[in-house]
């Protein structure tokens, strides 16, 4: 089976290229279960004229389309007519409801920002957005302010452009040095975050003493030398790669899926200097979360985990909790789930060989965890899920 994965507006060398490798590892990894093969395609201005001889000379049994960017709605469903295919990180009502995709919980992502700064315990907080039109910044914005507004703490707010010239930046610093010293801000992105921690260093502000800030997608990881370490929410995009083969499948196989899109979240928030952050080991955070992904089947333990990435048990889950706001266990469990899941909806194997298969230390373990995490019996949810032509796995 050949699976084409378009990588629709990202090109080699762009700030959305980690997002694209960790959806393509989430793909790939359902895809392994799967024993399908995958192929990626980067966005380039001449696809929207190859893609029909494209989809012809590959014959592709699926594709999954990303449209993080706003060129994905170039590729309409209508250019894959007769194709399974699923729309990867688009905005919600990007095409007409029905059209399978997998879409961003920005709430998801303001909640866990807004908790890692409320524990900061600022003197404010604040918001920033971009004034031009971009499908997360509003959203976010808003969902911020309204956090705030509920928990009846004081939150300034400011429009940004996203190519500012130098009158816009001279707002901005105006704006930031008459702020209440000790104010935490939401940026909706990164690249927004740098830009308002450089202004505040025009504006003679000490970050983080006078001034916090986080913002969104982890962009630092990709720039390790940056000048301005900003705190920020890392995206789950390698479970946004999974959901989105998993959804593919499904299509394959004529099952319903939700036509409000299968949504992702946030994986943890990655803490650098903008909030003081520079003691914290999440390096080694994000090296445990990539062994879990890659081993948690094999019999990983949270024991293991913590002593490959050089730490104590303790310390580590503790720092993996503050992180994701779950244990290591759990996203053990997570990911193990996630593969029990899979072989029950579209293999005929036995409970029995699911639970070898998934690096649980026995059937009843399994079963137990099965029922706590989705509140009804392995059985029952193979029989509401299960797929045509399903296999056993040997």
């Amino acid at each position: 089976m050949s699976t084409v994965v378009l990588h629709i507006g990202t090109t080699p060398g762009t700030q959305f290229e980690a997002g694209c490798h960790a959806k393509f590892a989430g793909i790939s990894r359902y895809a392994g279960a799967r024993g399908w093969s995958v192929e990626a395609i980067s966005w380039s201005p001449e696809m929207r004229h190859r893609i029909g001889p494209m989809l012809k000379r590959v014959r592709p049994v699926g594709c999954i389309v990303e449209c993080s960017s706003a060129v994905g709605a170039w590729l309409s469903p209508r250019l894959f007519t007769g194709i399974p295919a699923v729309w990867l990180d688009c905005r919600e009502g990007l095409f007409a409801p029905g059209v399978p995709s997998v879409v961003c919980d920005q709430d998801a992502v303001v909640r866990l920002a807004f908790r890692e700064l409320r524990s900061l315990r600022p003197a404010a907080l604040g918001v920033v957005s971009y004034r031009e039109a971009r499908f997360w910044s509003k959203p976010r914005a808003d969902a911020f302010y309204a956090l705030a507004v509920a928990n009846d703490l004081p939150c300034h707010s400011f429009a940004h452009c996203i190519h500012p010239k130098s009158a816009d930046v001279a707002r901005l610093v105006a704006w930031l040095a008459a702020l209440p010293r000790r104010t935490a801000l939401f940026c909706v992105n990164d690249n927004l975050a740098a830009a308002v921690l450089a202004a505040a260093m025009e504006a003679g502000l000490s970050v983080p003493r006078d001034l916090m800030a986080i913002g969104v997608d982890n962009r630092d990881a990709t720039e390790p030398d940056a000048s301005i370490g900003v705190s920020s929410v890392q995206i789950d995009f390698e479970r946004a790669g999974y959901l989105a083969a998993r959804t593919l499948d499904a299509v394959m196989h004529g099952a319903d899926v939700d036509p409000g899109g299968i949504s992702f979240g946030p994986s943890m928030v990655v803490r650098r200097r903008s909030t003081g952050g520079t003691r914290r080991a999440e390096p080694n955070i994000l090296e445990a979360m990539r062994i879990i992904r890659s081993e948690a089947c094999l019999g990983l333990s949270a024991a293991e985990v913590a002593r490959r990435v050089s730490g104590s048990r303790s310390l580590v889950d503790l720092r993996f909790r503050e992180a994701t706001g779950h244990s290591i266990l759990d996203e053990i469990l997570h990911v193990r789930l996630e593969k029990a899941c899979l072989l029950l909806s579209s293999t005929e194997t036995s409970i029995s060989a699911i639970a070898a298969f998934c690096g649980f230390e026995s059937e009843n373990s399994m079963l137990k965890t099965f029922r706590s995490r989705f509140g009804i019996s392995m059985r029952e949810w193979r029989r509401l899920h299960a797929m045509p032509g399903r296999h056993s796995v040997h």
